[in-house]
């Protein structure tokens, strides 16, 4: 306390004060720096992201024209594509990897009249939804003479994100003979005939030596005897 001048004043000690100020300050500056790291994080996680998403859907379309080059050398065979995803399992591409990404692909018959369009995930088992409730596998198909539409469902993954991608596609009979062709058959030994038909222009004998099994993929009774329609 101090006197002057018949007026009195008081000196306070301002050290708590000044002790309060600095802890309140460096608690704003520890909020300031979590929040800085917390929002760095979050960012270079979406960063992350967003480049994973990029890159897993690259694979996808890696996995698509894959399967496609696939399917144009053959490697499938027109067979196991007829009714796949309906009453034979979906024709699947193997798992193939690309950097640190992944990708697969799978076919199933395709409408665009029906819905769904495509059949229900596969589950062993034959179903009739979809497109596989349609007239297309009825006499005289299963000869594509008239083109079909498949659906590819290709599938890229890139860490934690996923990006699925379907093309449609259409098959059809390339016009070129898968019959068998000869001007005039001698049978003499017991040969079978899977999936194919034989042809001649000229007499047959032993015919009764030769098996047929199956169908015909290209052809079908109607294209040999008029008066037949399967």
């Amino acid at each position: 306390m101090s006197r002057a001048g018949g007026r009195r004043w008081f000196v306070a000690d301002e050290r708590g004060v000044a002790m309060v100020t600095v802890i309140l300050m460096g608690a704003a500056l520890a909020v300031m720096a979590t929040t800085t790291s917390v929002l760095a994080v979050r960012d270079l996680r979406s960063t992350t992201g967003s480049t994973n998403s990029v890159k897993a859907l690259g694979y996808a379309e890696a996995g698509l024209q894959r399967f496609l080059r696939e399917l144009k050398l053959g490697t499938y065979g027109l067979a196991p594509m007829l009714k796949a995803g309906c009453s034979t399992p979906p024709v699947r591409l193997a798992e193939g990897r690309i950097g640190d990404g992944t990708y697969s692909a799978e076919l199933t018959v395709f409408d665009a009249s029906t819905t769904p369009q495509v059949p229900p995930p596969w589950t062993g088992s034959a179903t009739t939804a979809g497109p596989c409730g349609t007239a297309r596998f009825t006499p005289p198909n299963p000869a594509p003479k008239v083109p079909w539409t498949y659906a590819v469902t290709a599938t890229g993954r890139s860490g934690q994100a996923t990006r699925v991608i379907r093309a449609v596609v259409t098959v059809s009979a390339s016009g070129l003979p898968v019959g068998v062709f000869v001007n005039k058959v001698n049978a003499n030994g017991n040969p079978s005939f899977g999936n194919i038909s034989l042809f001649a222009n000229s007499d047959v004998y032993g015919r009764e030596k030769m098996t047929f099994s199956g169908n015909d993929l290209q052809y079908t009774m109607g294209d040999v005897y008029r008066e037949l329609t399967s």
